[in-house]
């Protein structure tokens, strides 16, 4: 709520919210106002960030200069804001990567390469892209057919129950490499 009342927004709830300590994403999943896709996206965006980028990637992620141009060319467009708008700069640093990356993937799925993205920037991107169609593929073979099956197992308890067959590193490590 504090987020959308910085823009004058009216928003009671919020699409989800990520808790660090405990590595917790919560999905608000029956609340017309998100797309549940765009808000787990956007919340797991998050975990990974802070679990998966090099101290390099972290540093530039975390440039002012980036942040801004982040701000300019994916956040605004994404929250219909003109690029000069003031009130981009009230976004905290975690939620403008959030977005942009938000922004950046649903872009690439339509077969856009943004632009104006610093080269390292993408790359950190494209490859947690990699990652998540990696997971999304062992997930499939598993038996999870959506990802609406993935959050609803996990709040029943279902997943819990999996066994470790799950935990297979190797089918998904390719996807982290920077090489691509």
């Amino acid at each position: 709520r504090e987020a959308t009342a910085k823009f004058g927004e009216s928003a009671k709830t919020a699409g989800g919210y990520y808790i660090p300590a405990a590595h917790m994403i919560g999905l608000a999943t029956r609340d017309p106002l998100y797309d549940l896709k765009t808000a787990a996206g956007h919340e797991a965006w998050h975990h990974v960030e802070r679990a998966l980028a090099t101290p390099a990637e972290q540093r530039l992620l975390g440039l002012p200069s980036e942040i801004e141009r982040m701000r300019r060319t994916l956040v605004a467009p994404e929250m219909g804001l003109d690029p000069s708008d003031p009130r981009l700069a009230a976004i905290q640093d975690e939620e403008t990567r959030a977005i942009a990356f938000q922004r950046y993937r649903r872009l690439r799925e339509e077969g856009v390469q943004p632009s104006n993205v610093h080269i390292g920037v993408r790359k950190f991107f494209d490859r947690m892209i990699r990652l998540f169609h990696a997971v999304k593929n062992l997930l499939s073979r598993r038996g999870y057919d959506s990802f609406e099956a993935v959050f609803e197992r996990a709040r029943t308890g279902k997943m819990a129950s999996r066994g470790r067959e799950m935990s297979r590193p190797e089918e998904i490590s390719p996807a982290l490499t920077n090489n691509q």
